[in-house]
């Protein structure tokens, strides 16, 4: 399996059709929030936009949740 995306790369085309091409990609990397701890908020001018980042590593644990939470901002709860 290729670690570098270049198998994903093909299937976003497709779903991506204007998609760019990848100027930088890394792997096993950890999104640290400041404070260390989650971020879950609409993005700043796209209130229909939720994101969930700076799990530090720990998201996996909290998917359940994380995906419940998600499910509800896409279901307007």
């Amino acid at each position: 399996v290729a670690s570098d995306g270049s198998e994903a790369f093909p299937f976003l085309r497709n779903v991506l059709p204007g998609i760019g091409c990848c100027l930088y990609g890394a792997a096993c990397t950890y999104d640290n929030s400041p404070d260390e701890d989650f971020i879950i908020d609409t993005l700043p001018g796209h209130d229909n936009t939720l994101l969930i980042t700076g799990l530090s590593g720990h998201g996996f644990k909290f998917a359940s949740v994380l995906g419940e939470i998600a499910a509800d901002f896409a279901q307007d709860k």
